[in-house]
């Protein structure tokens, strides 16, 4: 619990101080979009979760012998998709938006950035699913399970805050999971959990973007941590749970639906200068 705690804090503090400093190249290297209310602000911003996150991995690769397997391959699934998610930050359009639109186009033989962080993430995480599943049937769970994890998180992406704040909440009961069950799982977590927090008041203040390159890390770091924490029973719910949402997102809007919903949109608007 110690190791736990020093990498939670160590990554918190890289993402403090490290948040604006990378704002600060990114604006110098023009990587600056319109947010939801207008405003030019730096995106993929979450560089400096990837950043601490994955320093704080490799402190944990030098002091946990044993567990050295799963940090190793949460540092490739993390720096991967994190790749991915900065190319479609970089290079993306918004004509095509959706996990349904940029499979169409894919199937048309077109691929867009989406697409291509479709293809990528779903490579990541079938090939952490080998590695740490039992059996077919597990392997396929487990690669839905880290591909909608990764594609929802980044769904909430559209208020400032609003995905770190999603991160946040499945991510403690995450946490408190692998506290009580002495999973190792809480090796990846912690540090993730740390830097999102240390993030979300440059994020709540509309100050940095996210961007994909953030929120597919967050989406793709709860999916690994679930598939190395829970029972089958436990991930087959939530990846039915995933799929709904997914169903719903395509129908309906997420942001609409929040603000229809009092403690939602509450929880929504906390923090915010709305």
């Amino acid at each position: 619990m110690p190791l736990v705690i020093a990498l939670l804090t160590a990554s918190f503090l890289l993402t403090w101080f490290g948040t604006p400093k990378i704002s600060d190249l990114l604006v110098a290297g023009g990587a600056a979009r319109k947010n939801y209310a207008g405003k030019d602000i730096p995106t993929a911003a979450g560089l400096s979760i990837i950043v601490s996150v994955t320093g704080a991995y490799f402190f944990a690769f030098v002091f946990v012998e044993v567990y050295r397997l799963e940090i190793m391959s949460s540092v490739a699934v993390v720096l991967g998709m994190g790749l991915l998610g900065l190319i479609d930050d970089l290079l993306g359009t918004r004509e095509i938006t959706g996990l349904k639109g940029h499979i169409s186009m894919l199937l048309k033989g077109k691929c867009t950035t989406g697409g291509l962080k479709a293809i990528g993430g779903g490579g990541l995480a079938f090939g952490f699913s080998l590695v740490f599943s039992s059996g077919i049937v597990e392997v396929l769970v487990n690669t839905f399970l880290i591909a909608l994890f990764t594609n929802a998180v980044n769904l909430t992406d559209l208020r400032p805050g609003r995905a770190a704040k999603a991160f946040l909440f499945i991510g403690f009961f995450l946490m408190v999971s692998a506290f009580f069950l002495g999973s190792h799982s809480i090796l990846v977590l912690g540090p993730a959990f740390g830097a999102v927090l240390a993030f979300l008041p440059y994020d709540l203040k509309g100050m940095v973007m996210l961007g994909d390159t953030g929120s597919n890390v967050m989406g793709i770091i709860l999916g690994i941590v679930s598939v190395l924490l829970l029972p089958i029973l436990v991930k087959s719910i939530i990846l039915g749970m995933l799929v709904l949402l997914h169903i719903y997102t395509e129908k309906y809007s997420l942001t609409e639906t929040i603000q229809k919903i009092t403690f939602l949109r509450r929880i929504d608007e906390w923090g915010t200068s709305r």
